[in-house]
């Protein structure tokens, strides 16, 4: 656990800033909304359809997988992909309105940070632990896409990098929390968590976004990354599932070995058969596609 996060939902928080820095920049590339939307159907609903045909088949052989430590979820992390495709709907209606031009989008980003801001102390909330700070990033990332011409990601990064390590350190969380106790006497209450979480949300982006821009990528013959997101899961739980009907134990690094090369055919497979065919029509409907990094989302 980091800043309270499990390493996933630190992946799919990293996911999001990268989604909104890339998304932003495809409707900006697109002749149209009706097209930009027909885009990102393309991208994300065959290989999702597909996935879950599988995944609902193999729940239902594998009786729900009820005797596994965790029963009954046929694809656990495809929930995120709901609000993702809330995020894409989000950013064409911005763009319909003209909030995605440098002028219009800090005030409305400004704006929806106070509002964060403000109820970010609802800790059972599962909307604003868990939801609104995927908008949050997703927003994060669009800012750095519509002020990337005036923006110094790399002076931007060590300060980001800083302020991450700092957060994460107890001890230096407490005293900023103090110090804010004191200066802001009357003010609202504050616990040093919401200090913390909001300070990693709003840098993440800057972050994140950095190190993908500067960083060089391995060149894989596919793009298997979603289809590790869809089918990583249901292959887990069916290699486990198996474990039990035969008496097997189940340890962490054989599971570990066993779920990533299954998954990885399976994402291969995704990409060949699904998602590639897919991702050609989809680039037949840009207007004026802007690099290869727009097309790989």
């Amino acid at each position: 656990m980091i800043y309270d996060h499990s390493m996933g939902a630190m992946a799919v928080h990293g996911f999001f800033c990268i989604s909104g820095y890339l998304v932003c920049r495809s409707f900006n590339a697109s002749a149209s909304v009706l097209s930009f939307l027909a885009k990102r159907a393309l991208r994300i609903a065959p290989a999702l359809i597909v996935a879950h045909m599988v995944s609902q088949t193999l729940w239902i052989h594998f009786d729900r997988y009820t005797t596994n430590p965790i029963p009954y979820i046929s694809n656990g992390p495809v929930w995120t992909l709901s609000w993702e495709a809330a995020c894409y709907i989000l950013c064409a209606a911005l763009g319909v309105i003209g909030l995605l031009q440098q002028r219009a989008f800090m005030p409305f980003l400004a704006t929806a940070w106070l509002i964060f801001a403000l109820y970010s102390g609802q800790r059972d909330s599962g909307t604003i632990t868990a939801i609104a700070p995927m908008f949050m990033l997703f927003l994060g990332g669009a800012a750095i896409a519509i002020h990337e011409q005036s923006l110094d990601l790399r002076k931007a990064f060590p300060f980001a990098a800083t302020v991450m390590v700092v957060t994460y350190i107890p001890s230096i969380m407490t005293w900023i929390h103090d110090l804010g106790g004191s200066v802001f006497i009357f003010g609202p209450k504050v616990s040093d968590i919401q200090v913390r979480d909001l300070a990693y949300f709003l840098v993440l982006p800057i972050v994140v976004i950095t190190i993908c821009k500067h960083t060089k990528p391995i060149k894989l013959p596919a793009d298997v990354s979603y289809g590790v997101y869809l089918y990583g899961w249901p292959v887990s739980q069916v290699i486990i599932a198996l474990c039990v009907r035969h008496g097997i134990a189940v340890k962490p690094l054989p599971l570990f070995a066993a779920t990533l090369a299954v998954t990885l055919a399976a994402a291969y497979a995704s990409w060949r058969l699904v998602e590639h065919p897919c991702l050609l029509l989809k680039n037949a409907l840009s207007a004026n596609r802007r690099g290869h990094l727009s097309g790989k989302i």
